[in-house]
């Protein structure tokens, strides 16, 4: 199978551990990486996230509530 026949989808994660013997791990397929897509999965949310340097995590690392832990690929 060649490039130009597969199908790209990219995974959004999210995880939390709601107590110390707990955690929670959520799997996100979409067809693209649009900054609406975290916007929709994490509507509500507040707290901590990590996310990538992709521009597309912008919107939603500048909503009140959310702390932007940055990249750790990059640091």
């Amino acid at each position: 199978m060649s490039l130009s026949q597969c199908h790209w989808f990219y995974m959004w994660v999210q995880v939390a551990e709601p107590a110390a013997d707990q955690k929670i791990i959520l799997s996100d397929y979409s067809s693209g990486r649009s900054g609406s897509i975290p916007l929709k999965l994490l509507d509500g949310y507040q707290g901590y996230l990590q996310t990538g340097g992709y521009e597309g995590y912008a919107a939603i690392s500048r909503l009140p509530g959310i702390i932007n832990q940055g990249c750790t690929r990059r640091a």
